[in-house]
């Protein structure tokens, strides 16, 4: 099963996109793809990202709006937001939201190294929930098979108990 490990960033700070690029690629992460606007829900149904990475303040829509829009495309994404301005009603709203990481902006290599370390995180978390997806896709048609076996056997000894009694089940 082919591996989604696209990034997703929309941020409407570009300046930021050079930060984000130049710590992804000392990682040796390439596969990122960048947004400033509502495009970035097209790209999320074109490129089914393993990773979203979005700014909580856009122009005209917050990263938790987009997020829930993306989720309805994207049911094993990863979504990890941001914000320079913090506030606590924010974050315990966004993680509310089933966002699964927050990070606070900071402009130093800390902040950039936390970000890389969840986006690969995400990666992993992306990977584990579409192994599990698959396993209980397998195991609902083991048991429809396991079902429609079991029906196809009484069906068979309730015949067999017909034929055995003379009786066709018509009066």
């Amino acid at each position: 099963m082919p591996q989604r490990v696209h990034i997703l960033v929309l941020d409407d700070d570009r300046e930021e996109w050079d930060f984000i690029k130049e710590a992804a690629e000392e990682l040796g992460i390439n596969n990122m793809f960048f947004y400033d606007n509502h495009l970035a829900l097209l790209a999320a149904l074109d490129r089914e990202p393993a990773v979203v990475l979005l700014d909580y303040q856009l122009k005209g829509i917050t990263g938790k709006e987009v997020m829930e829009k993306v989720k309805e495309l994207c049911t094993h994404c990863f979504f990890i937001i941001t914000t320079g301005h913090p506030d606590l009603a924010v974050v315990i709203d966004l993680l509310n939201a089933h966002a699964d990481h927050f990070l606070t902006k900071e402009p130093n290599r800390n902040y950039y190294d936390k970000l890389m370390t969840a986006i690969i995180e995400g990666r992993r978390v992306v990977s584990e929930r579409i192994e599990l997806a698959e396993e209980k896709r397998r195991a609902t048609e083991n048991m429809i098979k396991t079902a429609e076996y079991i029906q196809k056997r009484f069906i068979d000894l309730e015949n067999r108990d017909d034929d055995r009694s003379g009786n066709s089940g018509h009066y």
